[in-house]
């Protein structure tokens, strides 16, 4: 199995971090599986999960989800690939819009429901790989983690280009730029004059608080 730092998703996440964030101190939510602190210049860096060994530990999915900055104090977070592993993630999202900075900004990514690819496999009657899974596990074709024999961590809900704008607008956070992902399918990559945001594998957009 290919590593997550070898996937296009994360090699553009990085791209983009270096061309248009100006900051170099960096909050990196949900990284114990694959960090981006290796791969970008930075001055300090910090990482939260509920998972692994990260440098705090913290629950990122419920009502009691809390981060432990002071207001208007983080200039930059980062949060790729974890939003739709969250039941409850507005207060999250709420956190992250207090603790950021007036020019601050969080970069974010989520696995786009309605690609290209996604809108095939649902025409001829198969589940997406990354769709909502729930425990239904790597065996039924879902995501997660097997841990104490159940599957834990699985995807449970999916975002289009609109619903995540709003999910973010709700939390007090205003886009600044969505960025047009690779629209892959089994290994064939369109070229990008054929394809939009809306058809790319995933979702990358950096926000700033309102």
């Amino acid at each position: 199995m290919r590593k997550i730092e070898e996937e296009g998703r994360f090699k553009q996440t990085v791209q983009i971090i270096t061309n248009d964030v100006k900051t170099k101190n960096f909050i990196e939510i949900g990284g114990t599986d694959a960090s981006f602190k290796n791969h970008i210049n930075h001055d300090s860096w910090t990482i939260l999960d509920k998972y692994g060994k990260p440098d705090i530990k913290v629950n990122l999915d419920g009502i009691d989800s809390k981060l432990p900055f002071g207001d208007n104090t983080v200039e930059c977070f980062l949060l790729t690939e974890v939003l739709e592993h969250l039941r409850i993630g507005t207060p999250l999202m709420e956190e992250i819009s207090r603790c950021l900075t007036k020019d601050g900004c969080l970069v974010i990514s989520v696995p786009n429901a309605v690609s290209l690819g996604n809108r095939l496999q649902w025409l001829v009657g198969r589940v997406p790989f990354m769709a909502a899974s729930a425990d239904c596990g790597h065996d039924l074709g879902g995501t997660g983690m097997l841990l104490d024999g159940y599957w834990q961590g699985g995807h449970v809900v999916d975002f289009n280009k609109k619903r995540l704008q709003q999910y973010m607008e709700r939390a007090n956070l205003e886009l600044v730029k969505f960025y047009q992902s690779p629209t892959v399918i089994k290994g064939f990559a369109f070229p990008k004059f054929l394809t939009t945001v809306t058809t790319g594998n995933f979702l990358i957009g950096i926000f700033k608080k309102a």
